[in-house]
């Protein structure tokens, strides 16, 4: 914390008369808010270098495509501590809560949600060289290596976690299948993808513009990734019809600013890359969960295998993925 006082002082003049802690999240970085002569910053210790360079590259370049995220106002010589401006506001997830009590999106919910869309859109079309691959973590792409690691995390940080018996043979078929559909997209990306585009990474500004908070894991990737990541997020419990609406939106977007985008294959590989998320975040959640006893995401794990069952059948994909399919019966009817 010294070390966040010390950039303050020396941005400013003087050193914050006020610092506290900020809650934590699914990472070991830990957040303060800084307020003094500066006016409001927060504050960020991390513990890997190279993650903080790639937030604070990342940030610029975002920044300057016309995209709303935190600006980088100082940074320690070793890159782990670094200030930026306050993100004001309420993040989406909270401001949709309304929305998943009632179970009602109005108007004003609907144009929040069309907004972000659109800032998605602005960001996949980020232009080529405006992004430095460089320094992205821990790999420039969507590649082979990374879907691996995504279905192993699944399959050894969750499922093995749970201690159900599972055939490990018939879940390498299904991933050898799903990997080389992801692949085969993955190959032709040429976008930025964010990688965790959800609510609880992003802000409200003044009540409705969408404000970027998280995205240092972000890589050249598809697509589909991010929209699956925002609109499948298993707390965030967005209906089908309001998802199909958003999907709209999003396809409106991306077509208006590159008349070239292939609506029909992102239609048809999208609903790949949800099963690949879910999967994925479900390898989160056990490591987390599970692993380290993080009650948030030991709360999570009944509402993804939930939305694991419900988009196998909602899209057909149990008839793909049968034994994923069965396995999430099971793990559904037997409490982890």
């Amino acid at each position: 914390m010294e070390k966040l006082k010390q950039l303050y002082a020396a941005a400013f003049g003087s050193e914050p008369t006020e610092v506290s802690q900020l809650p934590g999240a699914g990472s070991n970085r830990r957040y303060f808010r800084l307020s003094g002569a500066g006016g409001c910053l927060a504050g960020t210790l991390g513990c890997d270098a190279a993650e903080n360079r790639a937030f604070i590259s990342l940030a610029g370049a975002l920044s300057k495509i016309g995209v709303s995220v935190p600006e980088v106002v100082a940074v320690s010589d070793d890159s782990m501590a670094y200030l930026q401006t306050w993100a004001d506001g309420t993040s989406l997830y909270d401001y949709l809560g309304r929305c998943r009590h009632s179970g009602v999106y109005d108007d004003e919910a609907m144009e929040v949600l069309r907004s972000v869309m659109r800032d998605l859109a602005v960001i996949h079309s980020a232009p080529d060289g405006s992004i430095d691959y460089s320094v992205t973590v821990p790999v420039a792409e969507f590649s082979e290596d990374v879907v691996m690691w995504d279905l192993n995390h699944f399959k050894y940080c969750f499922l093995k976690q749970t201690r159900l018996d599972f055939s490990e043979s018939r879940l390498e078929e299904e991933f050898d299948y799903l990997h080389d559909l992801l692949l085969k997209h993955a190959k032709r990306a040429t976008t930025f993808m964010v990688r965790d585009f959800q609510s609880r990474n992003i802000m409200l500004a003044n009540g409705s513009v969408p404000y970027l908070i998280d995205f240092q894991g972000g890589r050249r990737g598809p697509v589909e990734y991010d929209v699956a990541s925002f609109l499948w997020q298993a707390k965030a419990g967005i209906p089908k019809a309001v998802r199909d609406a958003v999907i709209d939106s999003y396809v409106k977007s991306a077509r208006f600013i590159n008349p070239a985008f292939d609506e029909a294959t992102f239609r048809g590989v999208l609903p790949y890359f949800v099963l690949f998320r879910i999967l994925q975040t479900l390898g989160a959640y056990g490591y987390r969960g599970i692993s380290e006893g993080k009650s948030h995401f030991m709360a999570s794990i009944p509402l993804a295998l939930a939305n694991l069952e419900t988009h196998l059948a909602e899209y057909g994909l149990d008839k793909e993925f049968p034994y994923i399919s069965d396995l999430a019966a099971m793990l559904r009817s037997t409490p982890v």
